[in-house]
Formats: C-alpha cells, sequence, structure tokens
C-alpha cells in the first residue's frame, strides 16, 4: 500500500520491498544484512579478521606453554597450530638477542628445535 506522502520502503541491500514491522528497518532480512555490511567492508576486513584470529590463536599457545620463563620445542608449538609468521613486534635486547612478541608474551628462537617463552613488558609500560 504505497502513497504518494508513504512510498514503499525498499531493503538497502537487494531493493526488494520491505515488509512492515520497525520504522527504521533498512533490510528484508539478515542475508542481506549481512551482505550489504560485506560489501561496505569487503574482503580487507576479512583478511584483518583472519590475522587476528591467528594471533589470538598464538597468543593461547604461547600462554599454554608459559610458567614463569620456559622453554618449549617449536614442533610442540606447530602440532599446536602456532604460526611463526604471524607476530605483533619484534625486540632486539641490548646484547643482540632477538624476541618475537605477540602481545604481551614474546619467544626467541635459540637453535633448531628450542624456543624460549617469556612475559613481555615494554619499556613503556
Amino acid at each position: 500500500m504505497s502513497s504518494p506522502t508513504n512510498p514503499v520502503k525498499r531493503c538497502a541491500f537487494c531493493g526488494a520491498p520491505l515488509r512492515p514491522g520497525r520504522t527504521d528497518k533498512r533490510y528484508c532480512d539478515d542475508l542481506c544484512r549481512n551482505n550489504h555490511r560485506y560489501a561496505l567492508v569487503g574482503k580487507r576486513s576479512n583478511l584483518m579478521c583472519r590475522i587476528n584470529a591467528q594471533l589470538t590463536r598464538n597468543h593461547k599457545i604461547l600462554l599454554s606453554f608459559l610458567t614463569s620463563k620456559t622453554k618449549a620445542d617449536k614442533t610442540s608449538l606447530v602440532k599446536n597450530d602456532f604460526d611463526f609468521s604471524c607476530f605483533t613486534s619484534v625486540y632486539k635486547t641490548h646484547q643482540g638477542r632477538e624476541y618475537v612478541v605477540v602481545y604481551d608474551i614474546a619467544y626467541c628462537i635459540l637453535d633448531d628445535e628450542t624456543v624460549k617463552i617469556v612475559r613481555f613488558c615494554d619499556e613503556d609500560d
């Protein structure tokens, strides 16, 4: 029932007429709402979500191996789906040792099979 004063509202994604409901309704269903959001944000957001998920996974894995200062086998980290290419920063000590940081936990590769894991506190904290 459209009239000149009350035009039919249409879905912001597919253009289908909206069924009566909320006055601020913009989409005909959740699928259109999600598709519209994905079209706006695009694949870049999807990539960022995957990277953040891997960073979170890496952090949880390191945390599970961490007691206070501990060592772990690289193979056991990889078996738990740890990705050595995904980290938040790299920190070099005054002695030249390099620590790879995942949020607040860091690891240092000691040799081909051993990794030292420590709680990392930046000097600014």
